[in-house]
Protein backbone atom coordinates (compact mmCIF):
# COMPACT_ATOMS: atom_id res chain seq x y z
CA UNK A 1 0.00 0.00 0.00
CA UNK A 2 1.66 3.29 -1.24
CA UNK A 3 1.23 6.46 1.10
CA UNK A 4 2.87 10.06 0.71
CA UNK A 5 4.24 11.56 3.95
CA UNK A 6 2.76 15.22 4.42
CA UNK A 7 4.69 18.90 3.30
CA UNK A 8 6.44 18.24 7.15
CA UNK A 9 7.60 15.07 6.71
CA UNK A 10 7.89 12.82 9.60
CA UNK A 11 9.82 10.25 11.89
CA UNK A 12 7.83 7.07 11.75
CA UNK A 13 7.59 5.35 14.52
CA UNK A 14 5.55 2.25 14.22
CA UNK A 15 2.17 1.54 12.43
CA UNK A 16 -0.82 -0.57 12.91
CA UNK A 17 -2.22 -3.30 10.47
CA UNK A 18 -5.45 -5.53 10.55
CA UNK A 19 -5.32 -8.98 10.02
CA UNK A 20 -8.65 -11.39 9.03
CA UNK A 21 -6.35 -14.65 9.57
CA UNK A 22 -3.03 -16.10 10.27
CA UNK A 23 -1.29 -19.51 9.54
CA UNK A 24 -1.28 -21.90 12.37
CA UNK A 25 2.26 -22.78 11.92
CA UNK A 26 5.29 -20.70 12.40
CA UNK A 27 5.23 -18.79 9.39
CA UNK A 28 6.77 -15.61 9.76
CA UNK A 29 5.48 -12.14 8.15
CA UNK A 30 7.69 -9.43 6.90
CA UNK A 31 6.81 -5.80 7.17
CA UNK A 32 8.58 -3.23 5.15
CA UNK A 33 8.88 0.12 4.49
CA UNK A 34 10.51 1.17 0.87
CA UNK A 35 10.47 4.07 -1.54
CA UNK A 36 8.22 3.84 -4.75
CA UNK A 37 9.33 4.85 -7.98
CA UNK A 38 7.04 5.76 -10.47
CA UNK A 39 4.19 5.47 -8.42
CA UNK A 40 5.09 1.54 -7.64
CA UNK A 41 7.52 -0.38 -4.70
CA UNK A 42 11.37 -1.06 -5.01
CA UNK A 43 13.39 -3.78 -3.67
CA UNK A 44 14.92 -1.50 -1.46
CA UNK A 45 14.38 0.09 2.38
CA UNK A 46 13.91 2.78 3.14
CA UNK A 47 16.58 2.53 6.17
CA UNK A 48 18.08 -0.96 6.99
CA UNK A 49 15.76 -0.88 9.88
CA UNK A 50 12.53 -0.18 8.04
CA UNK A 51 11.59 -4.21 8.45
CA UNK A 52 9.63 -5.76 10.79
CA UNK A 53 9.32 -9.75 10.99
CA UNK A 54 6.91 -10.99 13.50
CA UNK A 55 5.91 -14.26 13.62
CA UNK A 56 2.21 -15.56 13.33
CA UNK A 57 1.62 -15.47 17.72
CA UNK A 58 2.49 -11.69 17.65
CA UNK A 59 -0.41 -10.91 14.80
CA UNK A 60 -3.92 -10.56 16.12
CA UNK A 61 -7.07 -11.29 13.75
CA UNK A 62 -10.24 -10.02 13.91
CA UNK A 63 -13.83 -11.00 12.33
CA UNK A 64 -14.42 -7.17 11.75
CA UNK A 65 -10.93 -5.28 10.97
CA UNK A 66 -11.66 -3.62 14.65
CA UNK A 67 -8.31 -5.21 16.33
CA UNK A 68 -4.89 -3.92 15.53
CA UNK A 69 -1.62 -5.50 15.04
CA UNK A 70 0.92 -2.84 16.08
CA UNK A 71 4.53 -3.22 14.18
CA UNK A 72 6.90 -0.85 15.99
CA UNK A 73 9.82 -0.19 14.05
CA UNK A 74 13.48 -0.79 15.78
CA UNK A 75 14.30 3.20 15.16
CA UNK A 76 12.46 6.24 14.28
CA UNK A 77 12.56 6.23 10.59
CA UNK A 78 12.71 9.33 8.57
CA UNK A 79 10.00 9.79 5.79
CA UNK A 80 10.64 13.06 3.57
CA UNK A 81 8.04 15.54 2.98
CA UNK A 82 5.63 14.89 -0.61
CA UNK A 83 7.99 11.42 -1.21
CA UNK A 84 5.85 8.77 -1.74
CA UNK A 85 6.41 5.28 0.61
CA UNK A 86 4.69 1.99 0.04
CA UNK A 87 3.62 -0.46 3.69
CA UNK A 88 4.84 -4.32 2.25
CA UNK A 89 4.09 -7.51 3.59
CA UNK A 90 5.37 -10.37 2.90
CA UNK A 91 4.76 -14.21 3.63
CA UNK A 92 6.85 -15.95 1.57
CA UNK A 93 6.32 -19.31 3.05
CA UNK A 94 2.25 -18.90 3.35
CA UNK A 95 -0.82 -17.28 2.02
CA UNK A 96 -2.59 -17.80 5.17
CA UNK A 97 -2.29 -14.46 6.11
CA UNK A 98 -5.15 -12.09 4.83
CA UNK A 99 -4.65 -8.37 5.69
CA UNK A 100 -8.11 -6.36 6.06
CA UNK A 101 -8.61 -3.78 2.93
CA UNK A 102 -11.78 -1.52 1.93
CA UNK A 103 -13.16 -1.88 -1.61
CA UNK A 104 -14.85 1.01 -2.83
CA UNK A 105 -18.35 0.34 -3.51
CA UNK A 106 -18.72 -2.07 -0.52
CA UNK A 107 -19.73 -2.22 3.23
CA UNK A 108 -17.79 -1.55 5.65
CA UNK A 109 -17.05 -4.07 8.16
CA UNK A 110 -16.26 -2.13 11.16
CA UNK A 111 -19.99 -1.80 11.77
CA UNK A 112 -20.14 1.74 11.20
CA UNK A 113 -23.92 2.40 11.04
CA UNK A 114 -25.18 5.90 9.42
CA UNK A 115 -27.25 8.54 10.92
CA UNK A 116 -29.95 7.39 8.10
CA UNK A 117 -30.00 3.89 9.13
CA UNK A 118 -28.30 2.02 6.36
CA UNK A 119 -24.35 0.39 6.57
CA UNK A 120 -21.62 2.88 5.67
CA UNK A 121 -20.29 2.36 1.99
CA UNK A 122 -17.03 2.90 1.14
CA UNK A 123 -17.07 5.78 -1.86
CA UNK A 124 -13.29 7.18 -1.59
CA UNK A 125 -9.59 5.97 -1.46
CA UNK A 126 -7.45 6.45 1.83
CA UNK A 127 -4.62 8.67 1.61
CA UNK A 128 -4.68 9.05 -2.17
CA UNK A 129 -2.40 5.35 -1.93
CA UNK A 130 -2.40 3.06 -4.28
CA UNK A 131 -2.46 -1.04 -3.06
CA UNK A 132 -0.24 -3.52 -5.55
CA UNK A 133 -0.83 -7.14 -4.96
CA UNK A 134 2.25 -9.47 -5.55
CA UNK A 135 2.88 -13.10 -5.69
CA UNK A 136 7.07 -12.53 -5.30
CA UNK A 137 7.26 -9.21 -3.99
CA UNK A 138 9.16 -8.07 -7.25
CA UNK A 139 6.66 -7.68 -9.91
CA UNK A 140 3.80 -5.55 -8.83
CA UNK A 141 0.09 -5.37 -9.77
CA UNK A 142 -2.12 -2.37 -8.84
CA UNK A 143 -5.88 -2.58 -7.32
CA UNK A 144 -7.09 0.62 -7.84
CA UNK A 145 -10.62 0.20 -5.95
CA UNK A 146 -9.04 -1.48 -2.83
CA UNK A 147 -6.94 0.24 -0.05
CA UNK A 148 -5.22 -1.61 2.86
CA UNK A 149 -6.36 -1.04 6.36
CA UNK A 150 -3.72 0.81 8.27
CA UNK A 151 -2.37 3.43 11.05
CA UNK A 152 1.07 5.40 10.64
CA UNK A 153 2.64 6.51 14.13
CA UNK A 154 5.09 9.48 14.26
CA UNK A 155 7.12 10.88 16.53
CA UNK A 156 6.60 13.61 18.17
CA UNK A 157 9.67 16.54 19.66
CA UNK A 158 9.37 18.48 22.35
CA UNK A 159 11.97 21.32 23.12
CA UNK A 160 13.38 20.54 26.41
CA UNK A 161 16.73 21.25 27.96
CA UNK A 162 18.96 18.28 28.99
CA UNK A 163 22.38 17.82 29.70
CA UNK A 164 24.56 15.40 28.47
CA UNK A 165 27.18 13.91 30.64
CA UNK A 166 30.80 13.20 28.70
CA UNK A 167 33.47 11.50 30.30
CA UNK A 168 37.51 11.01 28.41
CA UNK A 169 39.41 7.81 29.74
CA UNK A 170 42.62 8.81 32.35
CA UNK A 171 45.81 9.59 29.49
CA UNK A 172 49.05 8.61 30.11
CA UNK A 173 50.43 12.03 31.49
CA UNK A 174 54.35 10.71 31.15
CA UNK A 175 55.77 13.23 28.89
CA UNK A 176 59.52 11.89 28.45
CA UNK A 177 60.61 10.28 25.50
CA UNK A 178 61.76 6.75 24.92
CA UNK A 179 64.13 6.17 22.43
Amino acid sequence: QTFTADETGAFLTSLDLYFASKPSTQDNLTVQIRPTQLGTPTLQLVQDFAEVVLSPDQVNVSEDATVATKVVLPSPLFLEPGVTYAVVLLAPTTDDYEAWIARMGEENVTGLVQEAGGAVIISQQYLNGSLFKSQNGQIWTPSQFEDLKFTLYKAQFTNQNGTVFLENPPQDTDTRLVN
